[in-house]
């Protein structure tokens, strides 16, 4: 096997009591396909996220980039204080600018 016996010349990450840990890859080993697959399908639904939000922002009038926010804040915790930001830079553009 390509790279056997390597493991006690790399440095590991180190674990909580600042120790060296084990390299053990064996657990990547089992894993590597799930994370492949993982990774391609996060891949995909970004760009169809990505697509859905140009449509939505075409056929809406809205700038993407502001279909997007809204999305991200709405579908997170940050809603309510991304909707105060809001409120706030609106206030100030129609008092100030």
């Amino acid at each position: 096997m390509e790279g056997a016996g390597r493991t006690s010349e790399v440095r590991s990450r180190q674990g909580n009591d600042q120790q060296d840990e084990v390299i053990r890859l064996e657990e990547l080993r089992k894993k590597v396909g799930y994370l492949v697959k993982l990774h391609t399908a996060a891949k995909d639904a970004r760009e169809e996220f990505a697509e859905a939000v140009r449509a939505v922002a075409e056929a809406s009038g809205l700038q993407a980039k502001v279909v997007r926010r809204f999305v991200v804040a709405k579908s997170g915790t940050t809603f309510e204080k991304k909707k105060k930001e809001a409120e706030q830079l609106q206030l100030v553009f129609d008092e100030v600018a």
